[in-house]
């Protein structure tokens, strides 16, 4: 009986990590276009106003 809650209760557990690993994965993966979108805009000056050595 014990070891039925106890199975239930650890499959529980795991759909709970396997959701949080899926959002974690989407919010990482969102962020990732963000950051590259941000940085192709910024990118280009800074490279223009370093000064030559």
């Amino acid at each position: 009986m014990l070891q039925q809650v106890l199975l239930a209760i650890l499959r529980h557990l795991n759909h709970i990590k396997e959701t949080i690993v899926v959002r974690v994965y989407v919010c990482v993966c969102q962020v990732r276009t963000e950051v590259q979108e941000v940085e192709v805009v910024a990118i280009p000056a800074p490279v223009e106003r370093r000064p030559q050595v």
